[in-house]
């Protein structure tokens, strides 16, 4: 086969323009005819590089390259042999100068895999060649070659001393560079223009990549450390005047000049992040910058900083300056900085914080023109890590004490000023920022009691009005600001606090959709508040009304993050609204999940699935409601593919709900119990631990249709694929309980006993830990409580019988659980009383006397375990009782401080240590006895004993006899023992 130039251009053409996705289709199949044609590569390349072809096509060659080299550069000799990696590299460098800026970042993905694989072994020259062109004349082949360079730098961008080849790389690239790259920043810097400033950026950012984890030792000099800083604050401080600024807020932040400026920006805080403090394996060159950074340039970048933020701060577009406020909350928390921070905070707050935080125009703008995107922008996680309002929100909180309040008092009052201030000279969008700031305080101000105190003439005052604010982000804000103080007490006018209840409640149907939104967001923590609890409880239909109805315009994971509370704060009431409710909630999940990925929406599917989980445990009073909503969420539940597999665990968590409170089984279970036996055979390898629930569940319910429909058919699939084919210690674990849930609840499964026992032993022989060879053995202890004679059958047909009763009795002494101690003694008795001594085989006859005192010693293990178990719960519940009271005591129940909380815990962890020497928790695991409950919990070991071994008497009197003549007299006396605990325990009964 082969291609010309043409076929190559029109092919690549069909794979963007073409309407039908099976001509686009049949494109991608011929682009891949042609990579096995030698030279193909090398024709993307050339058409990269023509410029006079469509844009469009050397755009997509260019992609099909990138794609070439990342999978075939270092491992395809036919495709990229030496001829045309030389071409390549040859080229490359002139390409990246000539070529569409568009065109120019994915050549550039190509020069970094390119650069992974051959530099510098292969590619000695590479540096030196950028070099060359760096010291042109020319601006697009100097901005071109920058490119370059940024490429190679950030390959070594997270190097440090671990990596001494890397980073020897790293200092001869600097070493070769930087001069050069200095000289080249100052003559930039004097230039006013566009391009200059777009080659500062690049300029900054390799300094950045060059610099990010180590100072290089080529810097190790003050002065040269010196010309960058100060070139650097030189380049902040410089005013814009280049003309030609644009208008719209993302235009403005990709700007050349305000990117440098960000640029830095967040250069200075990541210095303050990593040089901020003296690591134990720096080299020389960091050492030295450490020193420098600390004792000379933090207190001149803090005057400089503020200098800047003061001149820029208002005009600045949007997160520009972030860097800068992140490097002060860097400076609140070392003494040498904190103390030139401290004396400024009157000033910091009045110029720059306080300004910033003030709502904007273009905020405005956004709120009313585009509300949802408001919306998103304020919720991103992604957003509020770079959000600068936020970052100078932390600096406020970060100059206050958090045990003596200091600082506290100067920014309430300074509010109280602001917001006095507006009463006679309106300013909405300062007075959106001061309540903003007073929201944010309020974790503190409600720890400090006078503060508290005063907070009710403040809400009353400053807040409250605004609630009914004509201005729809100033009536956004107050409400915001309300349900951060909800639990302030209003001893004065308590009937403003309800009145105040009733307008959040009211503003749910607004018609502003921020408002709607915040609305919602305030009564997760209104409802908490003992006097507005029973306000909104007659409203509770209305308000779960609004917030599904809310879930459909906008998607916010917090909305339903708060309907889980209103779930949870009433959940005496949803029994009435369940079903609505869950409709609701999966309706909104099945949308969320359509159509492309989006994060966004994924996160708010997976917060509909919780509230659900939510609202059914509400309902455990009210079992028959699960049957109610049993069609609502099966056929989601039944809906499962690996699409959903981020959801899979939330499914089960349901299916759990569904499966545990009925009394009996909804019909379709059956059918979601088989489909997702099949997901786990192709897909769902890792949810067996969960799977495990509401299979025992479906099993210990419905045993008799579990086996009678041939579903035991797909669990015995699963045990026997994990046992044979999962390798890990979890899985097979997993496996080990999920056939002991069938053999402690099925009858009629003799033919199984083989297959169970065949898959089991084989496994324990292994180099296996003590946990797992418990699990297996208890398989076939297992398969003897449930009928001896197969059991026996089976490790006699196999040669087992000694093997497994050594591994047995050698495993006992390990036991931890009282399952496990209870479990054996249940199968002893199997084996010695509940069989004819003739269908034991010989060598465990023979040891019918032995076995018995095994059998007695159990029951004196187990309970001792019960009585120490006993004493130790009441010890440790009365010791968490004192902490939760002496917890309760120090915070008040509001959100506590971390020194107070840590001190607490620390107490806490003395007394488990002081209680672990008292008794190893580990002998006895306690743990794992709680969250694991069987049918065997029913029987009483001591009774199941006595039962079987007094009927043996009247089975095989001779036999029983020669037992009870040879017991040694201390078992004797403990039988003795036994039978009286049997008679208290039969009065109860009785």
């Amino acid at each position: 086969m082969s291609f010309t130039r043409d076929q190559v251009e029109n092919t690549l053409l069909v794979t963007f323009t073409a309407a039908s996705q099976q001509h686009r289709d049949q494109a991608e199949e011929q682009l891949q005819q042609f990579q096995l044609v030698p030279g193909f590569a090398r024709a993307l390349f050339t058409l990269v590089n023509d410029d006079a072809t469509n844009n469009g096509i050397r755009q997509a060659a260019a992609i099909y390259f990138k794609n070439l080299t990342r999978r075939h550069w270092a491992t395809d000799p036919r495709m990229f042999d030496a001829e045309t990696k030389f071409f390549v590299k040859e080229s490359i460098l002139n390409t990246m100068c000539k070529i569409p800026t568009l065109i120019r970042k994915t050549v550039g993905l190509s020069l970094f895999h390119i650069v992974d694989n051959d530099f510098p072994q292969e590619w000695p020259n590479l540096i030196d060649s950028i070099m060359a062109l760096i010291s042109t004349q020319d601006i697009q082949i100097v901005y071109g070659a920058l490119h370059a360079l940024r490429i190679v730098v950030k390959r070594y961008e997270w190097v440090g001393s671990r990596s001494p080849e890397k980073r020897d790389i790293l200092y001869k690239i600097v070493q070769t560079t930087f001069p050069r790259l200095l000289d080249l920043y100052k003559a930039l810097l004097k230039e006013n223009s566009l391009e200059a400033m777009q080659m500062i950026v690049i300029i900054i950012k390799i300094f950045k990549s060059c610099t990010s984890n180590l100072w290089p030792d080529p810097l190790n000099d003050r002065d040269v450390i010196y010309s960058w800083i100060t070139i650097l604050v030189t380049t902040l401080e410089r005013p814009i005047s280049i003309a030609g600024e644009p208008e719209l807020l993302n235009e403005r932040l990709m700007w050349g000049p305000w990117l440098a400026k960000k640029t830095i920006s967040s250069l200075f805080e990541h210095f303050f992040g990593r040089y901020g403090k003296l690591r134990k394996e720096e080299n020389d060159g960091s050492k030295l910058f450490v020193q420098i950074f600390h004792s000379e340039l933090i207190p001149k970048l803090l005057e400089s900083i503020s200098n800047i933020l003061v001149q820029f701060g208002k005009t600045a577009p949007g997160n520009t300056f972030s860097g800068l406020i992140n490097f002060l909350n860097h400076a609140t928390f070392y003494p040498e900085s904190w103390a030139i921070l401290k004396p400024n905070i009157p000033a910091y707050f009045e110029h720059i914080l306080f300004p910033i935080i003030c709502f904007k125009q273009e905020d405005e703008e956004n709120f009313e023109t585009d509300p949802q995107e408001f919306l998103r922008a304020q919720f991103d996680i992604i957003s509020e890590f770079r959000d600068i309002r936020i970052a100078c929100i932390d600096l406020i909180i970060n100059t206050i004490d958090s045990k003596t309040g200091e600082n506290l008092m100067f920014y309430v009052n300074a509010l109280n000023e602001l917001l006095t201030s507006f009463q006679t000279a309106p300013n909405p969008y300062a007075k959106e920022g001061a309540l903003r700031i007073l929201g944010k305080l309020s974790r503190l101000i409600r720890k400090n009691e006078m503060l508290s105190s005063q907070m009710e003439s403040v809400l009353i005052n400053f807040v409250i009005p605004e609630l009914t604010s004509p201005i729809n982000y100033l009536r956004t804000r107050a409400i915001w600001t309300f349900s951060r103080y909800a639990k302030i007490n209003f001893v004065q006018y308590p009937q403003m606090y309800c009145n105040s209840v009733e307008v959040v409640l009211n503003s749910l149907s607004d018609q502003s959709l921020p408002v709607r939104v915040h609305s919602a967001l305030a009564l997760k923590g209104i409802v908490n508040s003992d006097i507005a609890k029973p306000l909104i409880e007659p409203y509770i239909g209305v308000v779960i009304e609004s917030f599904l109805s809310l879930m459909n315009d906008i998607d916010i994971d917090r909305v339903i993050t708060s309907i889980e509370t209103i779930i949870d704060v009433y959940e005496n009431k949803m029994h009435d609204h369940a079903y609505t409710l869950t409709q609701g909630l999966i309706q909104r999940y099945n949308s969320l999940i359509q159509g492309d990925d989006d994060d966004n929406k994924a996160m708010v599917a997976l917060y509909c699935l919780k509230a659900i989980q939510t609202l059914l445990f509400c309902l455990t009073d009210h079992p028959e409601l699960y049957i109610m909503l049993e069609p609502v969420l099966t056929p989601t539940l039944l809906n499962i593919n690996t699409e959903i597999i981020d959801f899979f665990d939330e499914y089960i968590s349901i299916l759990t709900f569904l499966t545990y409170y009925p009394a009996n089984l909804p019909p379709r279970i059956w059918e979601i119990f088989d489909l997702y036996c099949e997901a786990f055979m192709l897909w769902a390898f890792d949810f067996l631990p969960e799977l495990l629930v509401p299979f025992d569940n479906i099993i210990s319910k419905a045993s008799e249709q579990f086996v009678r429909g041939g579903h035991i058919i797909k669990i015995m699939e699963i045990y026997q694929h994990v046992l044979v084919n999962d390798p890990t210690e979890t899985s097979a674990a997993e496996a080990a309980k999920l056939i002991e849930v069938v053999l402690l609840n099925c009858t009629g499964i003799d033919n199984m006993i083989d297959p169970i026992i065949a898959n089991a032993l084989p496994r324990v022989q292994g180099e296996i830990s003590d946990n797992l060879k418990i699990l297996l053995i208890n398989i076939v202890v297992n398969c003897f409580y449930y009928n001896p004679i197969p059991t026996f059958a089976t490790l006699e047909n196999r040669g087992w019988t000694d093997l497994f009763f050594n591994y047995w009795f050698g495993i006992m002494g390990a036991y931890t659980r009282k399952h496990d101690i209870k479990l054996s003694i249940l199968a002893l008795c199997s084996i010695l009383f509940k069989i004819p001594s003739s269908q034991i085989p010989n060598a465990i006859r023979s040891e019918m006397v032995s076995l018995t005192q095994k059998t007695i010693e159990l029951i004196f293990k187990f309970q001792d375990v019960d009585k120490i178990v006993a004493e130790q719960v009441a010890k440790r519940k009365k010791m968490e009782e004192e902490f939760d009271r002496k917890f309760e005591a120090k915070v008040h129940g509001d959100e506590d401080d971390l020194e107070e909380y840590n001190a607490l815990a620390s107490n806490a962890a003395e007394f488990y240590e002081d209680l672990e020497e008292d008794f190893n928790f580990e002998k006895f695991d306690l743990e794992k006895d709680n969250e694991f409950s069987s049918k065997i919990d029913e029987v009483d070991e001591v009774l199941f004993f006595l039962e079987a071994f007094t009927s043996y008497e009247n089975l095989e009197p001779q036999t029983y006899q020669q037992i009870v003549s040879a017991l040694p007299p201390a078992i004797v006396q403990s039988f003795e023992t036994i039978k009286v605990e049997g008679q208290n325990r039969m009065l109860p009964k009785q």
